[in-house]
């Protein structure tokens, strides 16, 4: 055998390794972090209230809404279901994880942003969740407040609506109407969520 077969082997040894200690990772079973979602048979979620989001283009204006969630013991977070549902316009959002800088999420670069994620069920019905498509593997440390932010592109015209939780959480949201510039906050019923993770 040459020496140059001999290093296309290796690499393709190695490479199936990487392949499937990443495979193994993912299926790894996931532990809930934090979750809003109510404990079938009850819905999931309220299907017929929650939080706009939605993009300069649409009718009701630029609207990014964040929530927030304290995680009780330390994980990595690799996953995040979010109860979005379609309205109008763009069925396209991005979510992100970030950290809380004086309660509110901070500017700048995002622990990790998932993008182009599809709204596929419409507003009204019961219960579809949208899960973010790749493992984050960030570091979510217990006692500090994080945000999950819901927005879409910049002049898109999406119309979404995070639907609510029906089990009665409550807490911490911010509203952005300048695309994440800026966060006003406020206290009210949190939309339906969860963090899931390792």
């Amino acid at each position: 055998m040459s020496i140059s077969t001999k290093r296309v082997l290796m690499k393709v040894t190695l490479a199936l390794s990487f392949a499937i200690l990443s495979f193994a990772h993912a299926s790894a079973q996931l532990t809930t972090i934090y979750s809003d979602f109510a404990t079938p048979p009850a819905p999931l979620y309220n299907s017929s209230s929650g939080w706009l989001v939605s993009g300069s283009a649409s009718p009701y204006g630029a609207y990014a809404e964040a929530m927030a969630f304290t995680p009780t013991v330390t994980r990595k977070l690799d996953f995040v279901d979010v109860a979005m549902s379609y309205y109008s316009g763009s069925p396209l959002f991005n979510v992100e994880l970030r950290k809380d800088c004086g309660g509110l999420p901070c500017g700048g670069p995002a622990m990790y942003t998932w993008t182009a994620m599809t709204a596929t069920f419409t507003y009204g019905t019961c219960c579809g969740i949208e899960r973010t498509p790749t493992d984050a593997d960030q570091a979510a440390f217990a006692g500090r407040q994080y945000w999950i932010v819901a927005s879409v592109k910049p002049g898109s015209d999406a119309a979404l609506v995070w639907n609510m939780n029906n089990i009665g959480a409550t807490g911490n949201l911010a509203l952005s109407t300048d695309g994440g510039l800026s966060w006003t906050h406020y206290s009210a019923q949190l939309a339906a969520f969860d963090a899931l993770g390792h």
